[in-house]
C-alpha cells in the first residue's frame, strides 16, 4: 500500500477480426488455445461458424464451438475465412513452411495447409524490454529474406495473409 506503480501496456497488435467473418477458426498451434479463445464471443456474435482446433480444449466451452485436433488444421484451413493461431516463437518456421511449402529448409513433408481467407497468428515470445523495442530479442522472421519484426512493438499478432 502506498507505492508507485508504472504499469505499460498493451504491447503491439491483437487479433483484428474482419467483421464480415462467417467461418472461423482458431487453433493453438503448440497446445495452448488460451490466447485465440479471446476471439470465441466476438466471432459468435458476428453468427460465425467456429470450429477450435487443439489437441488440450479447456473445459467449460460453449456448445456453440465445435473442437477438433490439432491434425485437422489442413482440412479446415481451407474452410475458414478467417484463421487465428496460437504458436511459441520456436515454432513459427514450422507453420511458416505449412503455407509456404516452397522454402528450402521444408519441415512439412508433403503436407501444406491450403487457405481461402485471412491469416493471423500470435507470437509467443519473452518480451524482455517490456515493449521499448529496443532490445531485439522478440524478434521474429515471418517469411524467408523479409526484414525481422519485433513482437512488442509490430506484433505479437501478425497477418500472414
Amino acid at each position: 500500500p502506498g507505492a508507485d506503480l508504472q504499469l505499460r501496456g498493451p504491447l503491439g497488435h491483437g487479433f483484428n477480426l474482419p467483421g464480415t467473418a462467417r467461418r472461423v477458426a482458431l487453433a493453438g498451434f503448440d497446445g495452448s488455445c488460451a490466447r485465440v479463445l479471446a476471439l470465441l464471443e466476438p466471432a459468435l456474435a458476428l453468427r460465425a461458424g467456429v470450429v477450435l482446433l487443439t489437441d488440450q480444449p479447456p473445459d467449460g466451452l460453449p456448445a456453440a464451438l465445435e473442437i477438433l485436433p490439432l491434425a485437422a488444421l489442413f482440412e479446415t484451413a481451407p474452410w475458414a475465412d478467417y484463421l487465428a493461431v496460437e504458436l511459441r516463437r520456436e515454432s513459427l518456421p514450422e507453420f511458416v513452411d505449412l503455407l509456404l511449402p516452397n522454402r528450402k529448409d521444408s519441415y512439412a513433408q508433403g503436407k501444406t495447409i491450403s487457405t481461402s481467407g485471412r491469416v493471423q497468428v500470435l507470437v509467443d515470445t519473452p518480451v524482455p524490454c517490456g515493449g521499448l523495442a529496443e532490445c531485439g530479442a522478440c524478434s521474429v522472421s515471418l517469411r524467408p529474406n523479409a526484414q525481422p519484426l519485433l513482437a512488442c512493438k509490430d506484433g505479437p499478432v501478425f497477418d500472414l495473409y
